[in-house]
């Protein structure tokens, strides 16, 4: 007979191949979609954490969002330089 059991083996091994290539280029793409949604994620982040800084600076209402507790708006002795004290204990992520 021209079929033998390698010829079945080597039909086997090129199906689970075009398989495992087709899971390949679909998991790169979820891979870069998840990648670029965190680098939106990211930049929205830095920036709503840039704008929090700057009004920070506009009054002292915002000094409880400060971790900076050393400027004179705190009767300290260093010039105010807000820095977001960053999420509390308990919030969501």
């Amino acid at each position: 007979a021209w079929w033998n059991a390698r010829d079945e083996l080597n039909f086997n091994a090129y199906d689970d191949l075009q398989y495992l290539l087709q899971d390949h280029t679909r998991l790169t793409a979820e891979i870069e979609s998840l990648t670029a949604e965190r680098d939106r994620f990211k930049a929205r982040a830095e920036a709503a954490e840039k704008d929090l800084e700057n009004l920070i600076k506009i009054g002292p209402a915002g000094c409880g969002l400060c971790k900076n507790g050393r400027c004179w708006r705190r009767n300290g002795t260093e010039e105010c330089n807000p820095e977001w004290r960053g999420p509390q204990e308990g919030a969501k992520p």
